[in-house]
């Protein structure tokens, strides 16, 4: 079991060429690299025999910056270990500027160790003597890391590309909050027109009621105060019917009276 983890281990992990497993066993410089001029645009960078342990280190790489602005260096592509000069171009003229040598150790699962020789500062002038490059050891061929410039571009196309996310986002916040307010205006409109419904049904509802009451009022039947006063002026006319009948009756003519009497008296 154990054969076949180590097996799969060291075929699925990266090779280190030389890396050195020892306590403090790493690759060094004994000084700063020397920096000469090759044209006012280009310098050899060399770091011959001033490398230490160099059977632990996996690579050389050079470093170089402008001085004045360290974030923006350039690193050159993965040398072997049999080179020691290395040219660098497209500097700038009379501007300072500095080179650094580094032994690269890739430890694998353990990661990279990045060992840095002391920095070495120049200035291209045309006043300084020139030495001519090394055959086959040139940066013309594609570096590890961008140009100066290229680094000052990918800035640029990262802004433009947040610009256009920030832009994009809003205009998204922009569009959804103009549909919440649509929706929100058309909501209240619907509320208004069924608040106007319902106080018109509410209307026509009272009216109903009003009218139905209304007509319960008329078709009721007399209240018995009415019936009592109907009541009263009945038996008040029923109690004048006998004295008109007695009235009449003193009231006729006297011959009337007379010849009842005469006719009592013959019979």
């Amino acid at each position: 079991m154990l054969d076949i983890i180590v097996t799969l281990l060291a075929t699925t992990l990266h090779p280190a060429q030389a890396y050195c497993a020892g306590i403090g066993a790493n690759p060094g410089f004994k000084d700063s690299p020397l920096v000469q001029q090759v044209t006012l645009t280009s310098v050899k960078v060399t770091w011959a025999g001033l490398v230490t342990r160099a059977e632990c280190a996996d690579q050389f790489i050079v470093k170089s910056w402008n001085k004045r602005n360290p974030n923006d260096y350039k690193m050159s592509d993965l040398l072997p270990l049999n080179q020691f000069t290395y040219i660098v171009t497209d500097l700038v003229p009379n501007q300072d500027y500095v080179f650094q040598a580094v032994a690269r150790e890739d430890k694998g699962i353990l990661g990279k160790d990045w060992n840095k020789s002391p920095k070495a500062y120049f200035r291209t002038s045309k006043n300084n003597p020139t030495v001519l490059p090394d055959a086959g050891y040139s940066s013309d061929t594609t570096p590890l890391y961008q140009q100066p410039g290229a680094a000052n571009q990918k800035p640029v196309s990262v802004f433009m590309l947040a610009g256009i996310v920030i832009g994009s986002l809003l205009v998204l916040l922009i569009v959804i909050g103009g549909v919440w307010n649509l929706m929100k205006m058309s909501k209240k409109k619907s509320s208004d027109t069924q608040s106007d419904s319902d106080s018109e049904t509410d209307s026509m509802d009272l009216d109903l009621q009003n009218t139905d009451l209304e007509s319960r009022i008329g078709s009721r039947p007399p209240s018995r105060s009415a019936s009592r006063v109907s009541r009263a002026r009945s038996s008040r006319s029923r109690r004048r019917s006998p004295l008109s009948v007695r009235t009449g009756r003193t009231l006729s003519p006297p011959s009337s009276v007379q010849c009842s009497s005469q006719d009592i008296d013959r019979v």
